[in-house]
């Protein structure tokens, strides 16, 4: 089961923010299409363009919570081989929002329950990455094992602290502080 947000409509963006876009594509937007799916109540539509191009845009309020995840996104995307994620066309910051273009890939969300048809093809992507992530193609980034062994430890402590041992966030260290409250 997948958890999906409601996400912004193309509407939803201030009336500078899309002629911003279109100014940027060339082109207006005569069509917009939302895929199914997603995790952020940021924009993502698949837009044609009056000049009959397709671009993926992903689009949210720089005030937002996660604002820093589009901007990361827009930083290493522009890094990544194309048989990794669709290419990065550009990113734009204007008017208090970002927006980050990509080219339109059709697809869908694999199947991954037991015995899915789709599970070879999601362990051969996982290969793909392997091979072209290796070494990381995104500059002042280590390898993973670096970055993850920093990590090395907290399980361990926040299992000790316990769900009511005081801390910093939320009341304690232990689960409440690396969660944040739903109800926003």
């Amino acid at each position: 089961m997948s958890t999906v947000s409601v996400r912004a409509r193309w509407e939803d963006l201030p009336l500078e923010v899309r002629a911003a876009v279109q100014a940027r594509l060339g082109s207006s937007v005569v069509e917009v299409v939302y895929p199914e799916g997603g995790f952020t109540q940021g924009l993502a539509v698949r837009v044609t363009c009056a000049d009959g191009r397709e671009v993926f845009l992903k689009a949210v309020d720089l005030a937002a919570r996660m604002a820093s995840h589009y901007q990361a996104e827009a930083a290493v995307g522009k890094h990544l081989p194309a048989a990794v994620a669709p290419r990065l066309v550009w990113s734009l910051e204007t008017s208090n929002w970002i927006v980050n273009a990509f080219e339109s890939v059709r697809g869908r969300e694999p199947e991954l329950r037991p015995g899915s048809a789709d599970l070879n093809g999601v362990l051969d992507v996982v290969g793909v990455l392997e091979q072209e992530l290796t070494p990381c193609p995104v500059p002042g980034v280590g390898p993973v094992g670096e970055t993850l062994s920093s990590l090395a430890g907290h399980w361990a402590r926040l299992a000790a602290a316990g769900a009511g041992a005081p801390g910093p966030r939320h009341g304690g260290f232990g689960w409440r502080s690396w969660t944040t409250p739903i109800g926003w």
